[in-house]
Formats: C-alpha cells, sequence, structure tokens
C-alpha cells in the first residue's frame, strides 16, 4: 500500500502597517483561519479594554473608536467575526514603548536632523558620520521591540503547534518586519509545515534599508550599510521634512505607516546615485541660505516623481508637492 503523506500545517504570514488596514484577500484568510495571531503595535488600557470587549461580543465593531489607527480597527472587526476560533494577541506594553521610544527612536530621530544639517552646511564624510549614529539608533529601536514581540509568538506557536492545527495565520506589522521575516525563516526550519508570507504594503524607506540590513546581518556578520546607503537615509528625511504639508507640520506627522506615500518617496530616494549626491551637494552649497539650499533640493526632487498615473502615485505627488510649494513660495531668492 502507498504511504499516507503526513499532514503539514499550512502558515500565511501576512503583514500590514499601522495605518493601511486590511486587504480584502488579508480578511478573507484571517476569516478562514484556524488560528491566527495578532501583532498590535503597542497595547495601552484603552486598546486593551477594547479588545476585550470584542472579544466578548460586547461591543460591535461599528463601536470602535474613532480614533484608532486603520489596522487596529480591521484587527477588531476580524476578531468580532471570528467569534470563538482561537485567537492570539501579542504587543508591546504601551509604558515599556513610550520608555523605549525614548531611548532609542527619540536620539534617532535628533541624529537624523544632525545628519540633515550636515547634508546643508558641512562636507558628505561628516553627513555619513551623522547618519550613522542616527541609524545605529534605529535599529536598536526597531530590534528592541522585535526581539520582545517575537518570545511572545514563539511561546504561542509552540502552543498551537502542539495541537496539529491544519493552519495558522499570522498578522504582523510591517514597522517591525523582523517579526515577519523570523517567523518565516522560524517555519521554513520546521518540518510539516507550508509557509506563505505577503507584504502588500509599501514600508518608509529607513524601515525598508533596515529591513535589508538585518537580512544581511544574518549571513553576514560584518555587513555595514554603504556610504550611499547613509547618504540615501539623510536625503529620506529631508524630503520628509520639506514635502510635509502645512496641516502636518504642527504635529511632526509625517505619514510614515502610509504606503501610498511610501511608494512615491522610496522610489524618489532609491533613484539617487552616488554622483547624484555629490553633484547636488555641491549645487546647493553655491547658496548660503538655508531656504535657497532647499529649493535647489525640492527641484531635484520634483525629476524623480514615479511616470505611473495611478490613484495612489497621483494622490502623493499632490501632497509632496504641496510641502514642496511652501518651501519654493518661502524661498528669499
Amino acid at each position: 500500500m502507498p504511504k499516507r503523506k503526513k499532514h503539514k500545517t499550512q502558515v500565511k504570514i501576512l503583514e500590514a502597517t499601522n495605518e493601511s488596514g486590511l486587504t480584502k484577500a488579508q480578511r478573507q484568510t484571517i476569516d478562514q483561519a484556524e488560528h491566527v495571531v495578532f501583532q498590535f503595535p503597542y497595547m495601552n488600557q484603552e486598546i486593551q479594554g477594547v479588545l476585550n470587549m470584542v472579544k466578548n461580543r460586547q461591543i460591535k465593531p461599528e463601536m470602535i473608536p474613532p480614533n484608532f489607527p486603520s489596522t487596529h480597527k480591521a484587527i477588531l472587526q476580524s476578531l468580532y467575526k471570528r467569534k470563538n476560533k482561537p485567537s492570539y494577541f501579542v504587543a508591546i506594553e504601551d509604558t515599556s514603548y513610550q520608555l523605549h521610544l525614548s531611548e532609542t527612536l527619540i536620539p534617532s530621530l535628533e541624529s537624523f536632523t544632525e545628519a540633515e544639517d550636515m547634508f546643508y552646511f558641512a562636507t558628505l564624510e561628516e553627513t555619513i558620520q551623522a547618519s550613522k549614529k542616527a541609524f545605529e539608533s534605529f535599529v536598536s529601536y526597531k530590534q528592541g521591540i522585535e526581539m520582545q514581540v517575537m518570545q511572545d509568538i514563539t511561546d504561542i506557536s509552540n502552543k498551537i503547534l502542539s495541537q496539529n492545527p491544519s493552519n495558522v495565520c499570522y498578522l504582523t506589522q510591517g514597522e517591525s518586519p523582523q517579526i515577519t521575516d523570523s517567523l518565516y525563516r522560524w517555519y521554513s526550519e520546521r518540518e510539516n509545515t507550508q509557509t506563505y508570507i505577503q507584504k502588500p504594503f509599501s514600508l518608509d524607506f529607513r524601515t525598508e534599508i533596515y529591513r535589508k540590513f538585518a537580512d544581511k546581518k544574518l549571513t553576514n556578520e560584518s555587513y555595514t550599510l554603504s556610504d550611499l546607503d547613509y547618504l540615501k537615509l539623510v536625503l529620506f528625511q529631508t524630503l520628509l521634512n520639506l514635502s510635509m504639508n502645512e496641516c502636518d507640520i504642527e504635529s511632526e506627522n509625517f505619514k510614515l505607516e502610509s504606503p501610498w506615500l511610501n511608494q512615491t518617496r522610496n522610489h524618489i530616494i532609491n533613484s539617487f546615485s552616488l554622483t547624484d549626491i555629490k553633484k547636488l551637494h555641491l549645487e546647493h552649497q553655491d547658496h548660503w541660505f538655508g531656504w535657497n539650499k532647499s529649493t535647489i533640493i525640492t527641484k531635484e526632487f520634483e525629476k524623480r516623481y514615479p511616470k505611473q498615473k495611478r490613484a495612489s502615485f497621483v494622490l502623493a505627488q499632490k501632497y509632496i508637492q504641496t510641502g514642496f510649494n511652501i518651501i519654493q513660495e518661502a524661498d528669499p531668492k
């Protein structure tokens, strides 16, 4: 008699961003899954309270607070629809998250601002050194969250697998990409599992660089970014600042979790070669005033818009150009 094939657990890893919500296909996958593990960006008392009420079916999805990010809402809507199917939740607790921000991300952003100033008023070498410092803190920020959350996910996954499930689904946050990538590697090394991964949303340029950096480090511990990467990180910081719309300036809302903006911004930054950046740096050195330099840079960015005419690109270009207009109109010539 032919041998019976061993059952393989189907594992689907879905990646979203905090503000992307979920695609129709992702919602269907979550609805149909036997077990689902949801990763929240962080968990505070308000989110925990609403989560428990939705889980216990004390409130309906339309009663979810409107101030919740799009993906939070989508998770809670999916949870309500799942009824009694097994669902699990992981997140860094809000107090720990805020402390971690103050120790890593905030110093990183301050250093990126310093690197941006260097690009305007100092040498490219000084710019690169400031960018390295900023990126080191950024890596600490990402890895601190990922290490804590990944341990929780691993513990939950071992419990799920002990039940020999037919399928498991994970919804992970694109802002912590090594959760997705570590999960994929973890399952790929196990027998009797078949793993699929879906990353439909564009992440911000810094996070994309971090993902590349972390993946390369696994195969080459001495790997570091190139000078071009460090300079592109500074250009990305500059693009964020120069393209910010007036309504977002006070809150410093760079919309980093908006895939429609990330697609266009990443295209612009990735179009630069090292020669292009050296030329741009040299060109704006002829101007002593910051506004004049900014105008030179915005004109260079404008040349590099994507050629596609899809609605998301048109909308992103309009947003970015609105910010550029503020700079150009303020240029004292």
